[in-house]
């Protein structure tokens, strides 16, 4: 039979390959988006013209984490020339998927002459981005509300405290509506820190137990770091007492 087989074939030629299935949309969105992830932990490695190209590809792209690392190199001026207005628009464009962007809005509007950025209702605009970024947990947000809400103490009006009054009561019941994982957290957060609500640790605790209750599986929660915080060993011995 030489080179072909009983059914009319080259011997030695390769099999038929089975045509693989076509991916799903959910498949393509997960290996875009580890793509991204990837690209954005190698900018974190690369040189300062590597990183603004990665990132500046990445925030075209779509991806919030450059946007805001992006924003960080224009605020910065590294590798680029300081531009505050840039930074801020990239900081906006990804504020409500990375709390560190409204915190850095939040600070650009009470510091403007410090960033540089001059704009009407700009003392609203840190009181509502401060406001928000503390609605997400992040922890750096707190202290800096209490320092300006407190700023005008002894006085008969504190125009900041009814401007955070305004923001904050929104937040907070938009928490109480979600009581979801995260927003037990930063529940807890505004109990501990006595921020729009009167401190009371005891709530704070019940707020971090709730949130760690609906994840159960994961000693790591941010909830959990919460509850590991010696303040509340504290509060134990007063109860047992």
């Amino acid at each position: 039979m030489g080179l072909f087989s009983l059914f009319g074939k080259k011997m030695d030629e390769p099999p038929e390959r089975t045509p693989e299935p076509e991916k799903t949309p959910e498949q393509l969105a997960i290996e875009k988006e580890n793509d991204q992830i990837s690209r954005w932990g190698k900018s974190r490695r690369s040189s300062p013209q590597e990183k603004y190209r990665l990132l500046k590809e990445l925030a075209e792209e779509g991806f919030g984490a450059a946007k805001y690392d992006l924003g960080l190199m224009y605020q910065n001026g590294e590798y680029v020339n300081e531009d505050w207005e840039r930074a801020r628009e990239l900081f906006m464009d990804c504020a409500e998927e990375i709390p560190w962007a409204a915190y850095a809005l939040g600070i650009m509007g009470f510091h403007p002459n410090h960033y540089q950025v001059e704009r009407d209702d700009q003392v609203g605009e840190g009181a509502y981005y401060l406001s928000q970024a503390a609605g997400r947990g992040l922890e750096a947000a707190f202290p800096e509300i209490q320092h300006w809400y407190h700023l005008f103490d002894g006085r008969e009006v504190n125009p900041i405290a009814r401007l955070f009054d305004a923001e904050l009561e929104d937040v907070f019941n938009e928490l109480k509506e979600k009581a979801d994982e995260k927003s037990w957290d930063a529940m807890g957060l505004f109990y501990q820190n006595g921020v729009y609500v009167e401190q009371d640790l005891a709530k704070a605790k019940e707020c971090f137990e709730r949130s760690a209750a609906l994840n159960p599986d994961d000693n790591f929660s941010s909830a959990r770091r919460h509850l590991r915080n010696p303040i509340f060993d504290l509060l134990e011995e007063e109860e047992d007492e």
